[in-house]
């Protein structure tokens, strides 16, 4: 079991290389608050999640990523780099903390726009749309939301 638990965090950090922030942290943080496999759950799913954005949101998850991109590029704009910023939280009773005493105050935002990204999957993970969990992007037409 542990080395199934191993193999995806290191498959969220290949594959979801994409979806921003710290992959192997972000990864782990899906998979507490959600219960779900991130890869297989969200690395393809809508116009939003996994590599980039374009289009409209198809439904309040793909919303959630596109939210998520645009907390990341308000972190870019602070001279960060977030795609590639380890940070540390903590994951206690259902609750995640970003652990703003051992974190930069570039780790912190990226936690922070994790953390929330991840809290959004789980507010809506009882409205999660199947039909997009592997959304063809060629479908992702229109304009994209401003952030």
């Amino acid at each position: 079991m542990a080395a199934w638990l191993l193999l995806l965090l290191l498959s969220v950090c290949l594959v979801l290389i994409g979806t921003q922030g710290s992959l192997l942290e972000f990864g782990h943080m899906i998979l507490l608050v959600t219960r779900r496999a991130p890869i297989r759950s969200y690395a393809f799913y809508g116009c939003h999640c996994g590599f980039g954005g374009q289009g409209p949101p198809t439904d309040e998850i793909d919303w959630c990523c596109h939210v998520h991109d645009c907390c990341f590029g308000r972190t870019a704009n602070m001279g960060c780099n977030p795609k590639w910023k380890r940070y540390d939280f903590h994951f206690v009773n259902g609750t995640v903390t970003c652990n703003s005493t051992e974190n930069s105050e570039c780790a912190q935002q990226a936690c922070e726009c994790d953390r929330e990204a991840a809290l959004c999957f789980k507010q809506h993970n009882d409205k999660y749309g199947w039909q997009y969990r592997v959304y063809g992007r060629h479908k992702c037409v229109g304009t994209a939301p401003e952030c």
